[in-house]
């Protein structure tokens, strides 16, 4: 829900929000939707193997060209993501993911507030300990 709204959030006020999204995020939202709609507790989740094919075009324009996402390219931010394997000994996409925000935030500039969003425990307390602030969903 957290995502939602600050996507519509994104939309509503792009020159007051912006949200930022490493290109890796795009393969992997497809395949977290896919796992979802294939999992035993699919209709609990509420996603159907039906409604799966209307979802994930829906994904792609979300992170489409006309998308008030911010793409950082996942291929500029391998060397940074490979120093924070080794400092915070994290899986690699996390990583890249780390690696991208730290590229997005030194883009926007002193006196924004810039924050990293994930649902991922690990991953946001390497991200902390990278020196972004973070906000987990709930």
């Amino acid at each position: 829900m957290l995502i939602r709204e600050l996507m519509r959030s994104a939309t509503r006020a792009p020159s007051t929000v912006q949200l930022w999204f490493c290109d890796l995020a795009l393969p992997e939202t497809v395949s977290a939707v896919q796992q979802a709609a294939h999992s035993t507790d699919a209709a609990r989740r509420g996603i159907s193997r039906a409604a799966l094919r209307h979802t994930l075009p829906r994904v792609r324009d979300d992170f489409g060209v006309e998308s008030p996402l911010m793409t950082i390219p996942s291929s500029s931010c391998m060397s940074i993501a490979a120093e924070i394997v080794e400092r915070q000994q994290v899986r690699g996409a996390d990583a890249v993911h780390i690696a991208a925000a730290l590229a997005a935030r030194n883009s926007v500039g002193p006196g924004v507030t810039f924050i990293f969003v994930s649902n991922d425990k690990q991953q946001c307390r390497a991200a902390a300990l990278e020196g972004l602030e973070v906000l987990t969903p709930a």
